[in-house]
């Protein structure tokens, strides 16, 4: 498990929620090496948000839709 996916159940675990199955996040190598986790804990809220985004679309309109978030980008 990544950092930034545990930074993402962790998150999940916050609002009361576990982690949904339809969340991926893409890892590369780091842009910057420092000793901070810059990139994963971007991709973990980015995530956190798009799972946020993808429940209210999914109340709205009953579709389903998956995230995919990126270290690199």
């Amino acid at each position: 498990m990544t950092v930034a996916q545990v930074a993402l159940d962790q998150l999940m675990r916050l609002a009361g929620r576990e982690a949904p199955d339809f969340v991926r996040i893409e890892t590369g190598p780091p842009a910057m090496v420092t000793r901070f986790y810059a990139e994963e804990t971007a991709a973990a809220v980015l995530a956190a948000t798009g799972v946020i985004a993808a429940d209210l679309w999914s109340d709205r309109t009953g579709e389903a839709q998956t995230v995919t978030v990126s270290t690199r980008e």
